[in-house]
């Protein structure tokens, strides 16, 4: 959607659609997921909407995921 660049700032496109934001009902905003990836740390170029889907673990004796 290219309002974050890389490193998680806002680009100007970010800027001037917080800025609209701002003139638009509160009930035209959307909540949503911000991801990053865990060795990077860059943004992923998503934004999901609603519940994320929940992983089955297993737990070893130790109490680690296996």
């Amino acid at each position: 959607m290219g309002l974050v660049d890389h490193a998680g700032a806002l680009t100007v496109r970010g800027l001037k659609m917080l800025d609209d934001i701002e003139d638009d009902s509160p009930d035209e905003s959307r909540v949503g997921h911000v991801l990053s990836d865990p060795f990077s740390g860059k943004l992923w170029p998503l934004f999901p909407l609603g519940d994320l889907p929940v992983a089955d673990v297993e737990l070893n004796e130790d109490g680690c995921q296996v």
